[in-house]
């Protein structure tokens, strides 16, 4: 990797912040301020987490409609506070979350066990934040078993950003991996698999090629095309979600715990 500046992080640390005239990420050199960085895993300047849980919500909803039976498992991994997950069960879909950094707050019953199968993953502000993008696909492709990664980060075009683009997150120190969609077909291309970019900020990695009709509909390359049929699928599954059902379940289940332990005199 090649040098290309250097700056300050958090505003005390210098850090060299290096390229690979390969696959074109942007990533810096050892970056030993993590544990600080993640001393609050949400960080303070994150005031658009809502807002994205709800528009990766009707996202993700319209692409599983097309591309997922709705018996087949979703692992949200890196889920923060379990929001989309729970997002996602009130569409219908049978989803789990997982977050070693994050307590989960909205889907408490639905954390992920070790190595669960999964048919899709979802990784919403996630990839900016790993050290090293392709061992992570190939992990948790593998893990899990899953034929559909959904993902977000902010994509670039420039040959290198300028210092005052907002995604490098200097003052933060939490995006130590910035990508073009060219880093993210050479990621796809090494697990054998397709990438199809879907805007400049979401992704999707493919095992097999979605097709003319599915492309049509999930990308933006006609934007009319796809807001009508994103909002056509969360019409078409409104009747589908789980919200009752989950909670009947989980009230048989505290029940069932406080029946099985010792009654008071």
């Amino acid at each position: 990797m090649t040098k290309i500046f250097d700056c300050q992080i958090l505003g005390k640390y210098d850090a060299g912040y290096f390229k690979c005239p390969e696959c074109e990420i942007i990533k810096p050199k050892n970056p030993h301020w993590l544990e600080e960085s993640y001393s609050s895993a949400i960080a303070a300047t994150d005031v658009g987490l809502v807002s994205r849980n709800l528009y990766h919500a009707d996202v993700v909803n319209a692409i599983l409609a097309r591309l997922q039976e709705p018996s087949q498992k979703i692992l949200d991994v890196g889920g923060g506070y379990g929001l989309l997950c729970r997002i996602l069960r009130d569409k219908g879909w049978d989803c789990f979350t997982q977050d070693i950094y994050c307590e989960n707050i909205f889907s408490k019953t639905f954390d992920a066990i070790p190595e669960m199968q999964a048919d899709t993953l979802l990784a919403f502000e996630v990839f900016e934040h790993i050290e090293d993008p392709l061992t992570f696909v190939e992990k948790k492709v593998a893990e899990h078993g899953a034929k559909l990664f959904i993902f977000s980060t902010l994509t670039h075009s420039w040959d290198v950003p300028p210092l005052d683009w907002g995604y490098y997150a200097f003052e933060t120190g939490q995006h130590i991996s910035l990508y073009k969609k060219n880093t993210l077909s050479v990621i796809a291309k090494n697990i054998g698999w397709y990438y199809i970019p879907l805007t400049a900020g979401l992704h999707m990695f493919c095992s097999e090629k979605p097709g003319f009709l599915n492309d049509l509909l999930l990308t933006k390359r006609i934007r009319l095309v796809s807001r009508f049929y994103r909002y056509y699928a969360g019409y078409t599954r409104r009747a589908n979600q789980r919200l009752m059902d989950d909670y009947e379940n989980i009230k048989a289940a505290v029940k069932l715990s406080q029946g099985s332990g010792s009654k008071k005199p």
